[in-house]
C-alpha cells in the first residue's frame, strides 16, 4: 500500500515538469486572471471538457471543443470546428489571438490536448494548471448553465428537426 502512496505522490510531483519537457507551458489561474484583465485580445480560451461539464461551469468566453475533437482539428477549436457563432467582442474566440490555453477541469486532460494542438499548428498553447477547479478556487471570473449561443443552436436544431412535422 506505500508504494501506491509513493507512485500517487511522484505521478502529481512529476506531472507538470513532464509536460513542459514537451514543450506545454503552464499557467496558473492567477496569471490568466491578470492576461484577461490586462490583453483579452492575447488569448484563444479552448475548454477541452464534455459539453456538460462545459455547461456546468466555465471561464466566460472560452469556447467549447471536447478534447478529442480539439486534438484532432489542425485548426484548434476556432468557432467554426466546434460549431459555436463567435460572439461580437468576444476577443477569446478569435483565431489570430497570439496563444492558446486549454481548459480541462483539473489540468490532466489538458495538457494532452494543448500538447496535440501545438504539434499540429506550431501555435504557442498554454495549459491552464489545476484546470477550472484552479480557476474557482483562486476566484476566476465564472459562468454557469449553457451558454445562450448553444441554448440558440439546440431551439434551432429542434426546429429544423420538427418544425414541418406539425
Amino acid at each position: 500500500m506505500d508504494w501506491l502512496l509513493l507512485a500517487l505522490i511522484l505521478f502529481l510531483v512529476l506531472w507538470d515538469p513532464f509536460w513542459r519537457l514537451l514543450g506545454v507551458r503552464q499557467l496558473f489561474p492567477w496569471e490568466l486572471k491578470r492576461i484577461l484583465r490586462e490583453h483579452p485580445e492575447s488569448v484563444r480560451l479552448v475548454d477541452v471538457r464534455t459539453d456538460l461539464e462545459h455547461a456546468l461551469v466555465r471561464i466566460p468566453g472560452a469556447i467549447s471543443d471536447p478534447a478529442l475533437e480539439f486534438a484532432r482539428t489542425p485548426v484548434g477549436g476556432d468557432a467554426s470546428s466546434s460549431g459555436a457563432a463567435p460572439l461580437p467582442g468576444d476577443a477569446s474566440l478569435s483565431g489570430n489571438a497570439p496563444r492558446t490555453v486549454v481548459v480541462c477541469m483539473t489540468g490532466h486532460r489538458s495538457p494532452l490536448a494543448a500538447w496535440l494542438h501545438r504539434r499540429a499548428t506550431g501555435r504557442e498553447t498554454w495549459n491552464l494548471t489545476w484546470g477550472m477547479v484552479g480557476w474557482l478556487l483562486f476566484g476566476g471570473p465564472s459562468a454557469f448553465g449553457r451558454p445562450k449561443r448553444d441554448r440558440q443552436r439546440k431551439r434551432d436544431m429542434n426546429t429544423r428537426n420538427h418544425g414541418d412535422d406539425a
